[in-house]
């Protein structure tokens, strides 16, 4: 895809954020004391909490039918066709490493 396209999509999508936010702010025609919206805004954070824990829950069961987990795997692939043998060095950085490796 064209990056050039994509920057102007990007560009165009943040000022209609930009403007309706301007638009908001401006269209605004009365204030209202914190403490009558307060307690609003503690339910309403309570229940987005809510709902967004619940969409992560089960975007969680549902993704671990595709992601690479070992008892997933197990049972839609069955057992490994073929096992290699590999081996493994600690790595670690230092420093100091190019005069003394780990």
């Amino acid at each position: 895809m064209n990056p050039q396209l994509i920057f102007g999509v990007l560009i165009v999508l943040g000022l209609i954020w930009t403007g309706v936010w301007g638009w908001i702010l401006t269209g605004s025609r009365q204030t209202v004391p914190y403490t009558e919206v307060a307690p609003r805004v503690t339910v309403l954070r309570r229940r987005l909490f809510y709902l967004i824990l619940a969409v992560m829950i089960v975007v969680f069961l549902v993704s671990m039918r595709w992601l690479p987990y070992r008892p997933v795997r197990a049972t839609t692939l069955g057992p490994p066709q073929v096992t290699a043998a590999a081996w493994w060095r600690p790595t670690c950085w230092r420093p100091w490493a190019a005069l003394r490796p780990c």
